[in-house]
């Protein structure tokens, strides 16, 4: 009997050590939970979409670190749905670390992440913009004044255009990138003969166009949202303007599909990737053929986990097993690595410097220029 004691005894001591061991091991590797707003409705949807199945393949390659991910729509870049997207998440507890999608919309959230501590980082642009948002607000994408200023010498030297318009939506990224357009394309020598603003949605352009052109306006700047691009740069051919056109990166498939031929030789800045492995993998897992820009976005939906994961890689290393916030801001600012849409690393504002690639349309798709 004593002996059967005994063994009871080695028994639940055993068990008691199982259960204090798989408990303290859950504790220290809670899962990350992440928070991702981005476009999976409207005319944005398709880009979203991209993102999330990239995010799905980091989340695969990064199964050494545990990351719990919630998706919420911001219905094609909306602010309003954007703060409902952030508040739904923050309900539902995933606080460690917010992905949004842009610039724009990050600028409503920005004040409530600052008061709840919260890094976000921006996947798809970076900007000036960040310089006057929160020191929680973090941008991996590309430079939308970069962007605005390879268009302009593409213009300006390429083309050997010296007298342009543009047009452009109300909107802050599309005053952003045309304001950089402008300065450029001064800067190098060149005149801007009229720019003036029309509202998101508006779909008459001709009165811009017919005054650019009595006032010597050789081409066209016109970074606008669709559906008002393909409407402005249809009514530009419709006016007279049979060369060179230009825009900025919302110009997508759907407006090229919107204009047929007349899309031809619309230039403009938008991601671009080259990466056949990558590719492969993508097309055989979701069994969809991919284009370099639909790629591209897949791209920054992969590398914005894949920060995640290596920051907190990184803090576990440092002996950080369970970092606060403050612990993972503070590491984001010294981060460096290379993801498949080149190397992320901060500056002394949060901001990235990648650029987007140069295309033009032909034959009803995109090519790169350079």
């Amino acid at each position: 009997m004593k002996k059967l004691y005994a063994a009871l005894g080695v028994v639940v001591v055993a068990l008691i050590i199982i259960f204090f061991a798989t408990r303290t091991t859950h504790e220290t590797s809670a899962a990350i939970r992440v928070g991702a707003i981005i476009p999976l409705s409207g005319e944005l949807g398709y880009m979203g979409e991209a993102i999330e199945r990239g995010m799905q393949l980091a989340l695969e390659d990064n199964y050494d670190v545990a990351i719990e991910l919630s998706i919420q729509d911001d219905k094609s870049l909306d602010s309003k749905g954007a703060v409902n997207g952030l508040n739904t998440l923050l309900a539902q507890g995933y606080d460690d670390v917010i992905l949004d999608m842009a610039v724009n919309t990050t600028k409503s959230l920005s004040p409530i992440v600052e008061s709840r501590e919260i890094p976000l980082v921006v996947l798809w642009d970076s900007s000036n913009e960040l310089l006057n948002l929160s020191d929680w607000v973090f941008a991996m994408g590309f430079s939308v004044e970069a962007a605005g200023e390879d268009v302009a010498t593409l213009a300006y030297e390429d083309f050997g255009l010296r007298t342009m318009g543009i047009v452009n939506s109300q909107d802050e990224w599309a005053a952003e990138v045309a304001h950089s357009f402008q300065e450029r394309f001064e800067a190098l020598g060149g005149t801007i003969v009229l720019h003036e603003e029309k509202p998101i949605g508006e779909a008459d352009f001709r009165t811009q166009i017919a005054k650019g052109k009595n006032l010597g306006a050789e081409s066209f700047y016109a970074p606008i949202y669709a559906p008002g691009s393909s409407s402005f740069f249809r009514q530009a051919r419709e006016l007279g303007y049979k060369g060179p056109l230009f825009t900025g990166d919302v110009f997508s498939d759907i407006d090229v599909e919107a204009l047929g031929e007349l899309s031809e030789n619309i230039y403009l800045a938008q991601l671009w990737l080259d990466d056949a492995e990558f590719k492969h993998r993508y097309e055989q897992t979701y069994g969809l053929k991919s284009d370099p820009t639909n790629l591209a976005f897949a791209a920054i939906g992969y590398d914005g986990i894949k920060l995640v994961a290596t920051v907190y890689r990184e803090l576990r290393a440092a002996g950080i097993d369970n970092p606060t916030n403050e612990d993972v801001r503070e590491h984001m600012k010294t981060l460096r690595f290379q993801g498949i849409t080149g190397l992320t690393e901060f500056d002394s504002e949060g901001r990235s410097h990648k650029r987007e690639r140069l295309l033009k349309v032909s034959d009803g798709e995109f090519l790169l220029v350079r």
